[in-house]
């Protein structure tokens, strides 16, 4: 058993495809309280971004 979850993820601004690879532990606390890992990320970015530019 691995430590670690691949995701798929598909940014809407983009038509890349792209895997990631997340902790396990951090993925199942995510899923048991109902996050949207995916676009969590995806909004985490984008701000990151904007407040880079």
């Amino acid at each position: 058993m691995t430590n670690k979850r691949e995701l798929l993820f598909f940014p809407d601004f983009e038509k890349k495809l792209y895997y990631l690879t997340i902790p396990s532990w951090l993925a199942d606390k995510a899923d048991d309280l109902g996050i949207n890992y995916s676009q969590t990320l995806q909004d985490a970015l984008k701000e990151k971004i904007a407040a880079m530019a």
